[in-house]
C-alpha cells in the first residue's frame, strides 16, 4: 500500500456516560499515545482508524489512499466502539435488578464489544465456540499473525480476509490450535463469503446459509 494522502475527522458526542474501551487482546485493536489504533481494510484498500477523546467528545480519525475509504474508516471505528449505542434505556430497566444493577450503577460507562466488520465478527465466532477465551485469544493472535493483513508501517495487523481463509487447508488452521471440525467450518464460511455466496450485510439470507455449515449454529451468527 502507498501511504496516506487523504484523512478525515470526525468528533462524536456519545449517548451518556462513555468510556474508550481497552486494547483488543487479539492484537488487533491497540493503545498508542492516548488513542485506539487499528487498520481496517476496504476493497482491497488499506486504512487506519484512530479514536481519543477530548473535551466530552470521541474525536476519530480515519487516513487512507482515498477520502472515501477514509470515511469509511472512520465509521467502522465509530460503529466498532459504541460511541452512538444510546444504553440509558437498559440501564434504567435493569438498575435496580440485583445482578446486573450494581454494575451498571459502577460502571455506567460499558459498552458492548463489537466488531467493524461482519467477516470479522463470524470468523472470531467460530475460534471462540466452546473454549475458555484465554485459548480462543491464543487462536486469533496465531492466525491474525499468520494470515492477517499487515499495515504499511509494519507495526499493525488486521484480521484475515476470507479470501486468504478460503485458500487455508484444514491442518494450516489446526496449526493455529483451532480444532479440526471449526477448522473446517472457518474455511468453508469464508469460501462462500469469498465467492460471493454469502453477503454478509444481507443478514438473513446469510445467516440461513451459513446455518447449513456443520459446526456454525444459532450461537455463532
Amino acid at each position: 500500500m502507498t501511504a496516506a494522502t487523504a484523512a478525515v475527522e470526525l468528533d462524536v458526542r456519545p449517548l451518556g456516560p462513555y468510556r474508550l474501551p481497552p486494547a483488543g487482546r487479539d492484537g488487533i485493536l491497540r493503545r498508542r499515545t492516548g488513542a485506539l489504533v487499528r487498520v481496517l481494510h476496504r476493497d482491497g484498500e488499506q486504512a487506519v482508524a484512530r479514536a481519543w477523546t477530548v473535551s466530552g467528545a470521541v474525536r476519530i480519525r480515519g487516513e487512507a489512499r482515498t477520502r472515501e475509504t477514509a470515511a469509511w474508516a472512520v465509521e467502522r471505528m465509530r460503529f466498532a466502539l459504541g460511541v452512538d449505542h444510546d444504553v440509558r434505556g437498559f440501564q434504567r430497566a435493569f438498575n435496580k435488578d440485583p445482578l446486573l444493577g450494581p454494575v451498571i450503577r459502577r460502571k455506567p460507562w460499558i459498552r458492548p464489544i463489537r466488531r467493524p466488520e461482519p467477516f470479522e465478527a463470524l470468523a472470531w465466532a467460530i475460534t471462540e465456540q466452546l473454549i475458555d477465551s484465554d485459548r480462543a485469544v491464543r487462536i486469533q493472535r496465531a492466525l491474525t499473525w499468520r494470515y492477517g493483513r499487515r499495515s504499511a508501517c509494519g507495526t499493525l495487523r488486521d484480521v484475515p480476509a476470507a479470501d486468504e481463509l478460503a485458500r487455508r487447508c484444514q491442518p494450516e488452521l489446526q496449526a493455529c490450535d483451532l480444532s479440526a471440525g471449526r477448522s473446517v467450518a472457518l474455511i468453508r464460511a469464508s469460501r462462500e463469503v469469498a465467492a460471493g455466496r454469502v453477503d454478509l450485510s444481507q443478514h438473513e439470507p446469510a445467516w440461513r446459509r451459513l446455518l447449513t455449515i456443520r459446526e456454525i449454529g444459532p450461537w455463532t451468527v
